[in-house]
């Protein structure tokens, strides 16, 4: 019962832990994010933003002439920052008229003055005091479902008068018309304002785009481990919608889309990467649930969400209260979804001790401007270290880039690691294929030791056999002959002569049994050389082998001596030839050939094969080597050719 109740006291301790570190991590993440934003919205938007209570607007006809009465328009006070026009006219043309008043410093210090627009949405054409001072008819760097292009206009000194002026700011008359937040003031601070809005919302949305593409396009084409490919695969399907959704914002589509399937795309979209956030981060959780195995049931069923709110819209009757109220569903689908991947993210990071922190972090401030683009969209949001700085800034293309550029970042740092780790494997496994070459070797080395000793045991055993049933029955038989008084002097001199010759075979051959056939050979000549002096015959050799072309070892190379010792006691006692010829060398076949031949008087013609020549045919069978014997009165040839088979028998 104690141990129980100490067990439970250590979990819960350790959960307190783990919960107080997710804690301290979401607080490092925020404190990384929040400095960002704010740093990023007081760049692009002027300090000297225009806070007035309300501007005037007018409808132009299509004559330019003004219709009705100016009508004033109260700010909006959620995203985006302006005032908006509700009222419907069939006018093709919107004026808003800004009255403003120079300061009089702006004359005496020659100071230029502009005009500052957080949006500049579709207003074309800006006159001051009545006169047109630009004309904005080029065709702006993005154009999509929303405008977040910065304008900035520099008014000319000589048209600015002293004290009151009006701006007039027109724009065609379609859809919703609004104007955003703007500022008049020096043209040096408001262009450094312009120059960060448009970095930040147009060039990086061009940038990300970019970045976005090639980053999923390497994702594809790396050969992940199974164990990773369905979290990157929920990777490649965030950035993928991420993608399409600043495209989808920023730019014209390529075929002309209608405000319902416009609206229809981007609320899709939205559902889109809520999902792939969601999948992505309980894949990095290692506990997928079960709709998972099927994903692609998720996809449809957004889809169909998306499709049924469309349908009710088209039944009920579009309406600008409806489509809102569409997209501010889909926000709060990214927002709650985003919130707890945020919290996920956090107790992965720490459950798995830091592992893949950069990835993480990463995404986890790009989550984070997910849920403040969308928040801030519905409720008006300010910086936590400014309450007059309000937040603008659409963070979703921004933030595309940077995840796409983290992704790369991500897969090059793992990249390294994994070289590194099979470097460091390669590393073991060569110093572990050494350890093991170096046992294999002593290993074979003590076989080859053991067999080597198995084989002299075994030709030392031959050996005294051979002597015992050899020589020593020919030494035995010609001692029994001697004390019988069966052999004169010449014939004990000739048995024991064939017993010596016997008697050095088995030496040579053991001599040579390391070297090979060739050293055998040589030593051969010498002893043959001996015997054709004592008869007067020539005797001439060529030995064209090296030591390695025939290793037969003792009993192969005493075979092949013994066969070349009967040819000689042959040739020298039966045939009395006046010259002795012995060759060997390879083949055309890469044999070895051994030839001896003699000009002596050949056998006889028609006598039968006898003991000598049947034991030549005998020995070289029994090593597997081809014996040839021609003989005709100009002398006798015996060629003995060592094939594979001879080569490797009496080694094995």
């Amino acid at each position: 019962m104690g141990d129980a109740t100490g067990i439970g006291a250590s979990h819960r301790r350790v959960l307190l832990w783990t919960w107080l570190s997710v804690v301290g991590v979401l607080l490092a993440w925020q404190a990384m994010f929040w400095p960002t934003v704010h740093a990023a919205e007081r760049a692009a938007r002027p300090v000297a933003i225009d806070h007035r209570d309300a501007v005037s607007y007018q409808f132009i006809g299509a004559d330019g002439q003004v219709e009705g009465g100016a009508t004033h328009l109260a700010p909006l006070r959620h995203a985006p920052v302006g005032y908006l026009v509700s009222e419907q006219s069939e006018a093709p043309r919107v004026r808003f008229l800004i009255p403003f008043d120079a300061p009089s410093s702006a004359k005496d210090n020659a100071e230029t003055l502009s005009l500052f627009l957080a949006v500049r949405n579709s207003i074309d054409e800006i006159r001051l005091n009545g006169e047109v001072v630009q004309s904005l008819s080029a065709l702006p760097k993005l154009k999509g479902l929303v405008t977040s292009e910065p304008g900035y206009v520099m008014l000319p000194p000589d048209r600015v008068l002293e004290g009151a002026n009006v701006l007039a700011l027109d724009t065609p008359n379609f859809g919703s018309q609004w104007l955003s937040e703007f500022a008049i003031g020096p043209s040096e601070v408001l262009a450094e304002n312009y120059r960060w809005k448009t970095l930040l919302q147009t060039d990086m949305a061009l940038v990300g785009l970019a970045i976005l593409a090639f980053t999923i396009l390497l994702c594809l084409v790396v050969r992940w481990p199974a164990e990773d490919r369905p979290r990157i695969m929920a990777l490649v399907a965030l950035l993928a919608t991420c993608g399409f959704s600043t495209y989808l914002l920023t730019f014209s589509p390529p075929v002309p889309l209608s405000l319902e399937v416009t609206i229809f795309l981007y609320v899709l979209s939205n559902l889109f990467i809520a999902l792939a956030v969601l999948t992505h981060v309980l894949l990095d959780q290692r506990r997928p649930v079960k709709w998972m195995r099927r994903s692609w049931i998720a996809w449809l069923a957004a889809v169909g969400v998306c499709l049924a709110a469309m349908a009710g819209a088209i039944w009920i009757g579009p309406s600008n209260a409806w489509f809102r109220e569409m997209i501010n569903g889909s926000f709060w689908v990214v927002i709650v979804v985003g919130g707890a991947a945020i919290v996920l993210l956090a107790h992965g990071l720490v459950r798995d001790r830091g592992a893949r922190w950069f990835e993480r972090s990463i995404l986890a401030f790009c989550i984070s401007a997910f849920v403040i683009d969308r928040l801030g969209t519905i409720f008006p949001l300010t910086s936590p270290f400014d309450a007059g700085l309000q937040l603008t800034l659409g963070w979703s293309p921004i933030v595309g880039g940077l995840l796409g550029l983290s992704m790369v970042v991500a897969l090059a740092r793992e990249a390294t690691e994994a070289r590194r780790t099979v470097l460091s494997a390669n590393d073991i496994l060569r110093a572990e294929l050494d350890k093991r070459e170096a046992e294999l070797r002593s290993s074979l080395a003590r076989e080859q030791d053991v067999q080597k000793r198995a084989v002299l045991l075994e030709e030392r055993q031959r050996i005294v056999r051979d002597m015992h049933d050899g020589i020593g029955g020919q030494l035995l038989g010609l001692a029994v002959q001697v004390k019988a008084r069966q052999l004169d002097s010449e014939g004990l001199e000739t048995a024991l002569q064939t017993s010596i010759s016997d008697l050095r075979l088995i030496v040579d051959s053991l001599d040579s049994a390391e070297e090979g056939v060739a050293d055998a050979l040589r030593g051969f000549e010498h002893r043959v050389r001996a015997q054709t002096n004592a008869i007067k015959a020539e005797f001439q050799s060529r030995i064209d082998l090296d030591p390695e072309d025939a290793v037969l070892g003792p009993r192969g190379t005493l075979q092949v001596l013994r066969i070349l010792q009967e040819a000689v006691a042959n040739a020298i006692r039966h045939a009395r030839p006046s010259r002795l010829e012995l060759s060997a060398a390879l083949n055309a076949a890469g044999q070895v050939e051994i030839v001896l031949t003699d000009n002596g008087g050949g056998i006889e013609s028609g006598a039968s094969e006898g003991r000598g020549l049947a034991n030549m045919k005998a020995r070289a069978a029994s090593i597997g080597a081809q014996f040839d014997l021609k003989s005709d009165a100009g002398g006798t040839t015996v060629r003995l050719v060592l094939g594979a088979a001879a080569r490797d028998r009496d080694v094995a």
